[in-house]
């Protein structure tokens, strides 16, 4: 919804943990009808390999790949969709990476919790096991705040949990989503 409704003429968009184009796939048709798209996946090695050949494929030549952070200083649009659990550091160093911030960010499909401090777990698959940090949700906005963005929506993403059978407490009902625009952006 968010990427539609931005006012930029040129989209630019950075895809943290984009893995193959998956999003890139699905919403490029419905934004590139009325104006120009640049669409950047950041992943790891393997992930980004199997995403240029997919890529090269279909002739998707307004998508490209990358393993350097560093190149989302080029672009206007941040996507964390479903990844953004996985950077362990803070939201700031996160955001200290990028040498231009970019005028929008969106953080999608993302565990946080209203009510207990951040926390790191282990998230469980029916194959494999991994550490995610699920963020209080007060103090994330109020980090992309003290770097000059507002949070202008936050979402609920009722299709996926975070259940924490021992600590109760922790469990996270629902994921969320987040949409938030530097400060003094159209």
């Amino acid at each position: 919804y968010w990427l539609s409704k931005i006012d930029e003429s040129e989209l630019r968009i950075f895809d943290f943990g984009g893995n193959v184009g998956n999003l890139y796939y699905a919403y490029a048709p419905h934004l590139s009808c009325t104006r120009s798209l640049e669409w950047t996946v950041f992943d790891i090695g393997p992930i980004l390999e199997a995403g240029k050949r997919i890529a090269a494929q279909r002739g998707a030549g307004t998508l490209k790949f990358t393993d350097s952070l560093g190149e989302a200083s080029r672009c206007n649009v941040l996507l964390a969709s479903s990844a953004f659990h996985y950077w362990e550091g803070s939201v700031e160093s996160f955001l200290d990476q990028l040498a231009t911030p970019p005028a929008h960010v969106i953080v999608n499909s993302s565990p946080v919790h209203d009510r207990e401090p951040s926390f790191i777990t282990v998230q469980h698959t029916k194959t494999c096991a991994f550490p995610c940090v699920v963020r209080n949700s007060a103090e994330m906005t109020a980090s992309f705040t003290a770097r000059g963005y507002t949070l202008e929506d936050r979402w609920p993403v009722l299709e996926r949990s975070l259940r924490m059978p021992l600590f109760p407490d922790r469990t996270v009902p629902h994921y969320s989503g987040f949409y938030f625009r530097r400060q003094g952006r159209p």
